[in-house]
């Protein structure tokens, strides 16, 4: 059990894992409410092909206007973590050389 509230010159036990007692009216602390924060996506590591990749940095954010942050499983007790990877431009084909045998030269 953990006391809270101001110091006074007359302790009264008001407890956080209890009910609010009417000298202690607010004697719960408030709810910490936590979300994920999400950095723009990177550039895409490949301009074509199959293996271009792009990230971004994920964190659980506390939301008290501290910025600080906080254990994953926080955040993820309420949604999904969201992607910090994922495939990019897979859909553009990249050019290449076609060799073709040499051909007669034309005398004009």
């Amino acid at each position: 059990m953990k006391w809270i509230g101001p110091p006074t010159d007359t302790v009264r036990p008001c407890f956080v894992d209890l009910p609010a007692l009417p000298d202690c009216p607010d004697s719960r602390p408030p709810a910490r409410r936590f979300d994920w924060r999400v950095t723009e996506w990177s550039k895409c590591s490949q301009s074509c092909g199959p293996h271009g990749m792009r990230h971004r940095r994920v964190d659980c954010l506390i939301l008290d206007g501290s910025n600080e942050t906080a254990n994953e499983t926080e955040c993820s007790r309420l949604t999904p973590k969201p992607k910090s990877a994922e495939p990019c431009n897979t859909q553009i084909n990249c050019p290449y050389w076609v060799i073709r045998p040499w051909s007669e030269v034309s005398a004009t």
